[in-house]
């Protein structure tokens, strides 16, 4: 890179194009930040003006009429303003108050977000003034204690943009006026109603067919719930007529401290949700199982679920939580997208059954469905066997418990063992003591573990147990619990930037010397920041994810910006609705009609595109490469048209796609033998078998790896390829002479296990837990793959003839590779379940320290290797070529 000459260096900040100081000071991430920077020069002052937004206003500010002219004066393109006056004493300056909210109505005239928190001296004159504001569509109020309904229904009239309203803790709010008129209108999507005392549950049924276009409706009540004693004084037995809506948008619903019955109050909106993605129901009383399972049949897309149960009496006398087994049966069967699930139980007695729910219908929640996310509250129903369960979850990531009594360090052994859990939560869970998170220590598996509040368990026994590791004896995780599920939700409120338009730009970054854009490139810490994307239409690849709002409008004018968008990814991976919308089938139509140059595509978690909007990537007739993941609506008739239109295609990753099942596509793609990497992960209705299908396609392959969603059992083979016929292997006369790199996953003898035999250029080998590979195997590939660079082994024991029980491979493994693979460096060797006092490992220690002295073995990994003691780490001690070694789990 060259360096700007001297002159050019002598140069000050202020020489700079107002563009490029605009992007500086965007970069700057707090607000103390930006009023510093702004006293540097006038004409950074009014830059920095320019560019500010939103802002937040508080305590300690006097003549706040005053303070407010100077400050919109001086911030023209404000959009987001909060007042907070939390904590407020009189020795904490002055509060806005009417006067100051009409002075600021007729100044802001670009507001469209608005919150107002704890102003205490605002009554309906002040709110009468928001009408000014034409462009509002975000009011929150909270705490406003002198407003009523008149103030509100003159923001109904006036606020005709309104789409989002929270109305937190005002007391005053009584009638409903403003209600029935914003439902007439129809123009809110989201609707927040917490703790107004004078609000009931009946009364938001006057927002009539408001609810249509809602996305979002939240009604948290004031007080715990008691028995039903029909409050709704308008209803009439077998008369639905208040009844008669429909919330076939709403996407997210929450409900807490309310009893409805089967035909009264805000629980029938349990029945009539279509769409409904988030639902949250906090000691809702009333709600029984065929309320429950209207929902799972309505709502397939159910994403998120969190119930907080608390007993009550049910038919027969019986005391109990009112929800059981049934409704999570439901759940199993019509929610297949249910990936997050927090059940709470409050002043349940272990003593007496009063959990409606057992172990076992939790267990069968859980492997149906891919719950990422699990909260388990006062479960004392849970134990030690459900640990198990929790142990063998495919999908599950992060695990929170809190005063689960019946846990103790065995199942915290099990749980130990769970692949894919990356974040635990302990709270108050007494069972427990150090010898229970000793094996998440020598794991060393996880990403962060939190320990609150847990007796029995030390602080230094947790230390190495995660890369982040928290360690409380006092429990906040329980109290902010407390504070957001019982008492109220906590609304974040964010500051943003925007850059001046372009009539104040007199200058760009094109117009600086390349070496200084180079050089400002060079900084920046992101490769896909938006500052990078601005440097001009060299850019190469963009990653879209949540929060953008992809909307066709949207996505022409960023395609027209980057012409030369070779590598795109839409990513959606924790999305909820509040996170803006996904890509659809219409958006990728207009995006594959836009984007001529695209080679390499990835699509992550787009619950939203099916086959037809996979029709419309047959324009990309440039693309190589395409990586699939989480797609559930897809099926085999999407991917056929993408193998038949994209002819380019070489690379293509389809993981957890669960409804691709024939495999035409594969068919034809192995016909036209363009494929060079073929990736399948853990799609349930694609086995190893139908992936022979892709016949000639073999020829041409460099990486192949296949996974199984589950774990293999003892199967006969023949069962499973029907076109497996004995001394006939018409199906399996392939050459794989071009394979530079495979992976299997837990598959049988016959099927994909005949590659072996079939490599000849082999550099990576990955075999993870494959039932049936002995030692020929080993021995002929070994022979024909002269130039392996790395293998990977995860081996359990299996059964044999004579009831001999040990891993499959031996020694004569490893002589092959000794003897025929003179290239190999990096060597892995895991062994699960294998107990040291029944020989179960088929290796010898003299087998693997022969295999560590004649090849050079640069990198190796021993887990689980019971056989492996101090003679073989002498043996370590004088390898030649060893620099990296990795010992888990050896005593």
């Amino acid at each position: 890179m060259m360096i700007p000459n001297k002159r050019s260096c002598n140069s000050s900040m202020e020489d700079l194009p107002e563009a490029l100081l605009g992007e500086i000071i965007k970069r700057l991430p707090t607000t103390s930040d930006l009023n510093s920077l702004s006293l540097v020069s006038k004409q950074l002052y009014t830059i920095e003006a320019q560019l500010r937004d939103a802002i937040h206003i508080g305590c300690g500010v006097s003549f706040v009429s005053v303070a407010l002219v100077s400050l919109c004066s001086r911030f023209q393109n404000l959009r987001k303003v909060e007042f907070n006056y939390s904590g407020w004493t009189p020795n904490g300056g002055m509060q806005l108050d009417n006067q100051g909210l009409h002075v600021f109505s007729s100044s802001c005239h670009s507001l469209t977000d608005l919150t107002l928190n704890f102003c205490s001296d605002i009554d309906d004159s002040g709110l009468v003034f928001l009408a000014c504001f034409k462009k509002l569509m975000f009011l929150r109020l909270n705490r406003l204690p002198r407003i009523t309904s008149s103030g509100l229904l003159s923001v109904a009239v006036g606020c005709k943009s309104l789409s989002v309203l929270h109305l937190i803790c005002c007391n005053n709010v009584g009638s409903v006026e403003w209600l029935e008129h914003l439902g007439r209108i129809g123009s809110l999507e989201e609707l927040v109603v917490k703790n107004c005392e004078r609000i009931g549950q009946f009364n938001l049924l006057s927002f009539g067919s408001g609810l249509t276009k809602l996305q979002r409706f939240e009604f948290q009540s004031s007080y715990m719930p008691n028995k039903f004693n029909g409050h709704d004084r308008s209803y009439v037995a077998g008369n639905q007529s208040r009844y008669d809506f429909c919330c076939d948008g709403l996407k997210d619903l929450t409900l807490a401290r309310i009893t409805t019955s089967a035909e009264i109050g805000l629980g029938c909106l349990l029945s009539k949700c279509k769409a409904l993605e988030n639902l949250c129901l906090y000691y809702v009383l009333g709600v029984h199982d065929n309320d429950m399972i209207t929902l799972a049949q309505n709502s397939r897309s159910l994403r998120s679920i969190s119930l907080m149960l608390t007993p009550e009496e049910c038919e027969s006398y019986v005391y109990r939580t009112s929800l059981t087994d049934e409704s999570l049966k439901a759940l199993s069967l019509y929610c297949p997208m249910l990936q997050s699930v927090e059940l709470t139980f409050f002043g349940c007695e272990p003593d007496w059954p009063e959990i409606g729910f057992t172990q076992d219908g939790l267990v069968t929640l859980i492997q149906s469905c891919p719950v990422r996310d699990l909260t388990l509250s006062g479960a004392n129903i849970f134990d030690d066997k459900g640990m198990k369960a929790l142990s063998d979850a495919q999908f599950l990531e992060s695990l929170r418990l809190v005063n689960c009594i019946a846990i103790t360090d065995a199942g915290m052994r099990l749980l130990a063992r769970s692949r894919c859990l990356i974040n635990l939560t302990l709270e108050l869970c007494n069972g427990l003591t150090d010898d229970g998170v000793a094996e998440f220590v020598r794991a060393r598996k996880l990403e962060s573990l939190t320990i609150e509040k847990c007796s029995h368990i030390s602080q230094n026994a947790v230390q190495g147990a995660a890369k982040t590791v928290r360690y409380t004896d006092d429990c906040p995780g329980f109290k902010n619990w407390v504070e957001h599920c019982v008492l109220e939700l906590h609304i974040p409120v964010e500051g943003t930037m925007r850059m001046p338009n372009k009539h104040r730009c007199t200058k760009s970054m094109e117009g600086l010397p390349e070496a200084l854009l180079e050089e400002i490139i060079k900084l920046l810490p992101a490769k896909d920041d938006l500052t990078l994307q601005r440097c001009g239409t060299a850019q190469g690849c963009y990653c879209i994810g949540r929060g953008y709002q992809p909307g066709t409008a949207a996505l022409v004018p960023l395609w027209s910006r980057f012409q030369n968008l070779r590598k795109v990814e839409f990513n959606y991976s924790g999305w909820m609705t509040s996170h803006g919308m996904q890509l659809n089938n219409e958006g990728l139509r207009v995006f594959s009609s836009c984007c001529h140059s695209l080679a390499d595509l990835t699509l992550s978690f787009c619950s939203c595109i099916d086959d037809s909007g996979l029709d419309s990537l047959a324009c990309c007739k440039k693309l190589t490469s395409l990586r699939l993941n989480t797609l559930p609506r897809m099926m085999s008739s999407g991917l056929l048209s993408v193998a038949v239109g994209c002819k380019s295609l070489s690379a293509l990753h389809l993981i957890s796609c669960e409804n691709v099942r024939s495999v035409e596509w594969l068919e034809y793609l192995g016909r036209t033998g363009s494929l060079e990497e073929l990736v399948v992960k853990n799609c349930e209705k694609i086995s190893q078998f139908d992936l022979l299908s892709f016949g000639l396609g073999w020829m041409k392959l460099q990486r192949f790896e296949f996974q199984n969603s589950c774990m293999p059992t003892k199967l006969n083979p023949h069962e499973h390829d029907p076109s497996s016929v004995a001394g006939h292997e018409s199906r399996y006369d392939f050459c794989c002479n071009g394979f530079v790199f495979g992976t299997d996953h837990n598959i049988y003898e016959i099927g994909l296990c005949c590659l072996l035999s079939k490599c000849r250029a082999l550099e990576n080998l990955c075999l993870y837990y494959v039932l049936g590979v002995h030692d020929n195997d080993m021995i002929t590939l070994a022979q024909n793959s002269r130039s392996l660079r790395r293998i990977s082994l995860m081996l359990t024991p299996q059964e044999y003839g004579g009831h001999v029980y040990r891993t499959s491979l031996t020694d004569e493994s490893l002589k092959a590779l000794s003897l025929y693979c003179p290239m190999l460096q990096s060597v892995e060797l895991t062994f699960f379940g294998c107990e040291s006092y029944s020989r179960e490992i088929g290796f010898t220690q003299e087998g693997l320290v022969t295999l560590i002295q004649l090849c050079p073995i640069r990198d190796l990994t021993l887990s689980g290797a019971e056989i492996f003691g101090n003679e073989g780490m002498r043996a370590l001690s004088d390898a030649q070529f060893l620099e990296s070694l990795r010992l888990v789990k050896l005593h």
